[in-house]
């Protein structure tokens, strides 16, 4: 397998593992707010039953069968349309906007888990990611990197960390 199949296969791990528990109970609740304030306001006929509607729901914004079959890249499009459904439309809107963030944002939370799991055997993780950035990327500015560039330098980051490691000697 490729470099490049194996990276892919890594960014998309995260977002393509299915909600947590917390997360679907999370997603339930909002989606009963909502359910009770269209009914409320007589958008949503009485014969309608819940469960039915939020599987409707659930497979209009991602085309999953229900929360079971959801993954966390599902999870915040599915609040930003519960909370829009609730008249949130600015929370809402963020969350939509966050959605297509969220794999970007992943990536930075683990470099950052990976450079202070490094910390035993490279002194200053972050600021040697930074060099690997400047040096790979022509920038040091980590936040200004794609997705697959700020995955490359966590695996660097990991790996030298492994070396340093198998060989006993810290930086």
């Amino acid at each position: 397998m490729s470099n490049t199949a194996i990276l892919d296969r890594c960014v998309d791990g995260a977002a393509l593992a299915p909600l947590s528990s917390e997360q679907k109970r999370e997603l339930v609740l909002l989606a009963r707010r909502a359910f009770e304030h269209l009914y409320d306001s007589g958008k949503i006929s009485e014969s309608t039953e819940f469960d039915a509607w939020r599987h409707q729901q659930v497979v209009q914004i991602c085309e999953r069968g229900g929360l079971r079959e959801a993954r966390n890249e599902d999870f915040l499009a599915l609040q930003g349309h519960f909370l829009g459904m609730l008249g949130q439309t600015a929370m809402a809107e963020r969350r939509r906007v966050a959605s297509q963030l969220e794999p970007r944002r992943w990536a930075l939370a683990k470099l950052r888990q990976e450079c202070e799991a490094a910390a035993d055997v490279i002194d200053r993780a972050w600021d040697y990611a930074c060099s690997i950035s400047r040096s790979r990327f022509k920038t040091d500015q980590i936040q200004e990197l794609g997705e697959k560039q700020i995955w490359m330098l966590m695996f660097d980051i990991r790996r030298n960390a492994q070396r340093r490691r198998a060989k006993g000697r810290a930086a």
